[in-house]
């Protein structure tokens, strides 16, 4: 039997990652989109609706809706409500200028989670990313929030960079201390207008390092009460402090729909390598039984193996070489750790030295 007609093994993705749109009203230096007022790719809400009817009956248990700015889609109370009505769990990721008290509303009532953008403890920091007057509308957006929102409905977004990498803790505190316990580290991603201010906001191996102190802090230290999602990190510390859990960050939990309707596997890439298929000529079920996801869980069990730049490391056994994609996307192959590496070694090393 040919490999392309053997069945997928691996469980269907549970979590679907719409952009509804490349529309935004700001122009944030480090999205991976490059989204901003004069985009003008926007998915229809018919093949929304029916990407989230096929992902329902597919086995799919959440969805995140993301842009651009996705509250800039003209249907979307609609389409939120739409996937509410198939169960899923749902969230909405805004920068939070258009979450005024009638939005609001509607995401409440609809049981939405909110996903607010917030780059910075500062206005400095943040706008030095986001622009001029965007620290306080996200500001104003958080209050109709502390004002309406259960707690549990609210997660905070935080990208780190060159640039705020260190305000981590400080935004940690400034949440906490308004009762908002949820807060995600995004990824700074090495594709879209990032590259053009990658000068100023990419990480180097010392700030990657300090992220990762911060990470582990809020894990172990007076702020581990929070829920901290940390993406491709998560894996990692899972391992560091339980011992148990996936070699390596997983990359089959989620599929990625972008504003022209392409399919990719995870939420972390644009290239063609991770496309498997788009909603105007097929199906997500269609997409994920394609020869094209059988190739990339193929070469993730491989890499599970060992990786050649790897084979010396004490830490291999916590790290398994950080995560396929964002390998992959800096090196174009599966075959090398990813960017954390040298910062994990770092890391890893004043954490047992400390241990001793």
């Amino acid at each position: 039997m040919e490999t392309s007609s053997l069945p997928i093994q691996a469980a269907p993705p549970d979590h679907l990652y719409i952009e509804l749109t490349n529309q935004c009203n700001l122009r944030c230096k480090h999205c991976y989109l490059d989204a901003g007022p004069g985009g003008n790719h926007t998915l229809s809400s018919s093949l929304v609706r029916r990407a989230l009817h096929d992902f329902a009956t597919f086995g799919g248990m959440s969805v995140t809706f993301s842009g651009g700015e996705p509250l800039l889609h003209p249907d979307w109370p609609a389409l939120v409500g739409y996937a509410r009505s198939l169960n899923l769990v749902t969230a909405v990721v805004t920068n939070g200028l258009l979450l005024d008290s009638a939005a609001v509303k509607d995401l409440r009532e609809l049981g939405a989670t909110v996903t607010l953008s917030l780059d910075g403890a500062s206005r400095e920091t943040h706008e030095s990313i986001r622009g001029a007057g965007s620290y306080a509308k996200a500001l104003a957006a958080l209050d109709q929030l502390e004002a309406s929102h259960s707690r549990d409905q609210v997660i905070i977004a935080f990208t780190p960079t060159n640039t705020n990498v260190d305000d981590l803790i400080p935004l940690a505190r400034h949440i906490s201390e308004r009762g908002f316990y949820r807060l995600y580290v995004s990824p700074l991603e090495d594709r879209g207008r990032s590259l053009v201010h990658e000068d100023k906001l990419s990480l180097d191996d010392e700030s990657r390092m300090r992220l990762l102190i911060q990470i582990a802090l809020l894990n172990t230290g007076p702020y581990r009460y929070m829920d901290i999602d940390c993406g491709h990190l998560n894996y990692f510390f899972h391992r560091l402090l339980t011992g148990e859990g996936d070699l390596g960050d997983p990359i089959e939990g989620t599929l990625r729909i972008n504003p022209d309707g392409d399919i990719f596997l995870t939420a972390y890439s644009d290239d063609r390598r991770f496309l498997l298929g788009d909603l105007l000529n097929g199906s997500i079920r269609q997409a994920w039984q394609s020869d094209a996801t059988r190739f990339l869980l193929n070469a993730v069990d491989q890499r599970r193996l060992g990786l050649p730049d790897c084979n010396s490391c004490p830490y291999w056994i916590i790290c398994g070489g950080g995560s396929p994609v964002r390998a992959y996307m800096r090196h174009g192959s599966f075959q090398k750790p990813d960017e954390f590496c040298r910062a994990k070694q770092m890391f890893l090393d004043r954490w047992f030295s400390a241990l001793r």
